[in-house]
């Protein structure tokens, strides 16, 4: 009797163990046919492969400003835009290539550029920029900021950052990507 009933348990669990294998591969579906829900995202994509095909671009397009048309300019300084970050007067401004703006800080020598109406990329970068400094992440903003310099990237598209010291300067850069710098 032990015999047939471990030949029995093993069929079972043979059957068991192929169903559930077939199961399994009968469940796998391609990106594409994944549903995304971008409520929260900013993103326009409804699918797991357009998701992560947007993300791809935007980080890409994130670090334009080494394009060779790129100038750097202060709103409202009077002084004419050029295009080599380091002949700017002031540690917060403009850079311009096309239409496409950013606010762009000087922080331990290196050039960071931070653009509107890209939350999700930007929240991570500031804090990169800032990692030897402080940042407070909050639900729809980040705020970094050393004794000299801050850069606020907020969920509805808007960046702000600026110097504290001597006066308060600073340049805006609105989701409509409208400009607004004082000194």
């Amino acid at each position: 009797m032990n015999k047939y009933l471990k030949l029995t348990l093993g069929i079972i669990i043979g059957v068991l163990v192929s169903g559930t294998t077939v199961y399994a591969a009968n469940i796998l579906f391609s990106s594409e046919q994944l549903s995304y829900d971008n409520t929260d995202s900013e993103l326009t994509a409804t699918n797991a492969k357009e998701a992560l095909d947007e993300l791809y671009n935007k980080a890409s397009n994130s670090h334009r400003i080494k394009d060779n048309n790129v100038t750097f300019g202060y709103v409202n300084s009077g002084t004419d835009p050029t295009t080599d970050y380091t002949r700017t007067e002031v540690p917060t401004y403009i850079a311009k290539n096309g239409d496409q703006k950013s606010v762009c800080i000087t922080l331990d020598d290196k050039l960071s550029c931070f653009d509107n109406n890209n939350y999700i990329i930007e929240k991570e970068h500031v804090q990169q920029v800032f990692s030897n400094y402080t940042c407070e992440v909050k639900r729809e903003e980040v705020n970094c900021y050393t004794t000299l310099m801050f850069c606020e990237i907020y969920s509805d598209g808007h960046v702000y950052c600026g110097h504290v010291e001597p006066l308060l300067e600073g340049c805006h850069l609105f989701s409509d990507n409208s400009v607004s710098c004082y000194h």
